[in-house]
């Protein structure tokens, strides 16, 4: 059994411990009532029937709290990386009723327009549109991707020159630096730059 069917396993049981203290919770206060009597309880009877009745979930909160969480915390320490993140060197990208192969490393800048985005490559004449958010694809991206404008975000390392607040890659292609961004991207620029 691998460790991820291990996880699977303890993680059902866990649910399935959780779903039985949760229905079965009603049915022993009913069966607490109904050995009640004038107001007293009788004692001997149904406590030993009570005790009948809760011991396996008192066993399963047990095996719960100090067999099976700790044994899951171990275990979702050794999980392999996925392959999502393994293989971060590309991203499909769905594009003109296709699927297009972006390397990560080739992008030089995304620009968002409402919700799609158009990704700029050195490998592309024309950029790449796609249905997506810019916050999403933002969460995706490696480091030395920064967004420096709610509507830009810069591949850091292809960066060709910055005139006053703005970052060319190309004559054609200027990109601002968005106030709310400008202390983070500078702080970038001091720490891998000789100013």
């Amino acid at each position: 059994m691998t460790t991820l069917q291990k996880q699977q396993f303890f993680e059902h049981t866990i649910y399935a411990t959780i779903a039985i203290l949760i229905f079965a919770t009603p049915i022993i206060n009913a069966l607490l009532m109904a050995y009640q009597t004038n107001g007293k309880t009788e004692i001997t009877r149904p406590a030993i029937d009570m005790w009948i009745i809760t011991s396996p979930f008192f066993f399963l909160f047990l095996i719960n709290n100090y067999v099976l969480i700790p044994e899951m915390q171990s275990l979702s320490q050794t999980i392999p990386a996925t392959a999502e993140t393994e293989n971060a060197e590309t991203l499909f990208v769905k594009s003109d009723y296709k699927v297009v192969r972006i390397n990560i490393d080739s992008i030089n800048y995304i620009e968002s327009m409402s919700e799609y985005i158009r990704i700029y490559t050195d490998e592309r004449e024309k950029p790449v549109t796609t249905l997506y958010s810019l916050q999403r694809l933002e969460a995706r991206l490696p480091a030395h991707f920064m967004r420096v404008h709610r509507s830009y975000i810069v591949n850091m390392q292809k960066i060709k020159e910055i005139s006053r607040f703005r970052i060319c890659f190309s004559p054609k292609a200027l990109i601002p630096v968005g106030e709310n961004y400008k202390e983070k991207f500078m702080e970038y620029i001091r720490k891998h730059g000789i100013l």
